[in-house]
């Protein structure tokens, strides 16, 4: 069992490092003054018990010490969390915070190895769950275009692979429609998602309709990961394909008319608003929407989002110049109104003055939030959320790759998506190749 000390007095280190030296199978993987030290410590070391002061220095306030105990289980998610102590008054909030136990440091050193033996039988139940859990070569974690792709030349490869996502299709799953227009697939390239997709089907034998809640990197150079339902299973290398989702609004109507006037991506279905009346809201982003669609729509309402100025830019000035192009400055979005589909959009100015503008579409071009929530600290994450990747689809974590959306590639596209997702696939053979089966 690996301990992790995590108190800002050298001589308590020692005396809890000497007390912990008599116990068998019991590694002190570090030591740690301060919380800096202690996160860079738990992601080398991977720790199963850390021992931590509750005064320990910027560890304060209480959200502090709740969002620490949150990040040091997403570094090693079954990690248990003992925490000392001076104030035995700090117990409930401590159990609070999600510490696992406590420890007064006014008590007997005994009640420190009854709480370490306890934690010591919670780590052995799952490290015989670890013993007995499927172990793949790869896991692919996601099952949109990237996903889909990257599972079947896994599965060409003669990789042992695990698909691990609640559903398949990812963004090609929502087809678009509007008035006196049927319901189509408007996504270039969602044939051959779906081909990918009855190839999956038809051909993996493991298929876990459950997401991920964490990734744990093993000494060995794998990975363990817990699902929904709190199982385990192993993989040699992953990749993540997890995608992105849009900003919303936030408003009414924009979850109720997606797919029927409202969409997320001009690039998919500005081609469907010939010669008609449509608003695009955003700041800087939205430009090419705009642009996009005021070389086909009779009309477009640009809202610009957030109250900032949109100037200087070369595409900005040939929004300007758009004579079919209407600009709402200092104009908020209350919300989307419609009967079966989208029929108008429902503004507000500085002044309190509503205003609804007729329209049969509403782009919401804000931007994409990755979903990166499941290994923001395990790899390297650029200023706006994206996984930073190589050419070859590598994260800065050995074994563990990222294709698609969720990755710092350029152009939220689907055939972008499927090439990156096959790329992500050749690149774990390869590197499964170089490796020893262990």
């Amino acid at each position: 069992m690996r301990v992790l000390i995590a108190d800002d007095q050298a001589w308590l280190r020692s005396a809890v490092r000497f007390l912990l030296e008599q116990e068998l199978d019991i590694e002190v993987s570090g030591e740690a003054s301060d919380t800096q030290t202690l996160l860079a410590n738990a992601k080398i070391t991977h720790p199963d018990l850390i021992l931590i002061d509750w005064e320990l220095p910027g560890w304060q306030p209480y959200t502090a010490k709740q969002n620490l105990i949150g990040t040091l289980r997403a570094i090693a998610p079954r990690v248990q969390i003992i925490v000392l102590s001076g104030y035995i008054e700090a117990t409930p909030v401590a159990l609070a915070a999600g510490a696992n136990a406590f420890v007064s440091k006014g008590e007997p050193p005994e009640h420190l190895l009854s709480a370490i033996h306890q934690a010591r039988q919670v780590i052995a139940i799952y490290e015989r769950e670890k013993a007995t859990m499927a172990e793949f070569d790869l896991a692919v974690i996601g099952g949109g275009p990237a996903g889909l792709a990257a599972t079947v030349y896994a599965l060409q490869a003669q990789l042992n692979v695990a698909l691990l996502t609640p559903e398949l299709g990812g963004k090609v799953s929502y087809p678009f429609a509007l008035q006196d227009l049927p319901m189509v697939d408007t996504v270039w390239g969602a044939a051959l998602v779906h081909e990918f997709e009855d190839q999956v089907k038809a051909k993996l034998k493991t298929h876990i309709p459950q997401a991920v809640t964490s990734i744990d990197p093993r000494a060995d150079g794998g990975f363990h990961l817990t699902l929904t339902d709190n199982s385990v299973i192993g993989a040699r290398a992953i990749i993540i394909c997890t995608g992105a989702r849009p900003q919303r609004l936030y408003i009414f109507g924009e979850k109720e008319y997606q797919g029927r006037g409202v969409s997320f991506s001009a690039n998919s279905h500005a081609a469907f608003f010939q010669g008609r009346h449509v608003a695009v809201v955003g700041g800087e982003r939205a430009l090419t929407a705009v642009l996009k669609l005021a070389a086909i729509a009779e009309r477009v309402y640009y809202i610009i989002a957030h109250k900032k100025e949109i100037t200087g830019s070369h595409a900005a000035e040939q929004v300007v110049r758009k004579t079919n192009v209407f600009i709402y400055q200092d104009w908020e979005v209350q919300g989307i109104v419609g009967d079966d589909f989208v029929t108008g959009i429902n503004l507000v100015n500085n002044d309190g003055e509503l205003r609804t503008v007729p329209v049969e579409g509403v782009f919401v071009e804000a931007g994409l939030l990755p979903n990166n929530e499941l290994v923001h600290d395990l790899v390297t994450i650029d200023e706006d959320g994206y996984i930073v990747i190589n050419q070859r689809c590598e994260t800065n974590l050995s074994g563990l790759f990222a294709a698609g959306d969720v990755t710092n590639v350029h152009a939220e596209q689907v055939p972008v998506a499927i090439g990156e997702g096959v790329k992500a696939a050749l690149s774990a053979w390869a590197y499964l190749a170089r490796r020893t089966v262990g």
